[in-house]
């Protein structure tokens, strides 16, 4: 999750089967909001455990921190 020119995105991976059957992992980014919608990183972190429970309810997903 990380803030960029006063937006909230969450960034993942999500596991993409082939048609051979090996496996891609795409690289993906959510935008999650204006910073000014969010009234606290608690927020934040809400919408984003939101959001990833339905990506991960599709599939396999590795989720990827920013630092």
């Amino acid at each position: 999750m990380y803030e960029h020119h006063g937006a909230w995105y969450v960034r993942y991976r999500q596991r993409i089967l082939q048609e051979d059957g090996s496996a891609k992992l795409n690289h993906a980014s959510k935008h999650l909001g204006r910073s000014a919608d969010f009234s606290n990183i608690f927020e934040v972190k809400r919408c984003r455990a939101s959001f990833m429970q339905a990506v991960i309810a599709i599939g396999s997903v590795h989720i990827r921190e920013s630092r």
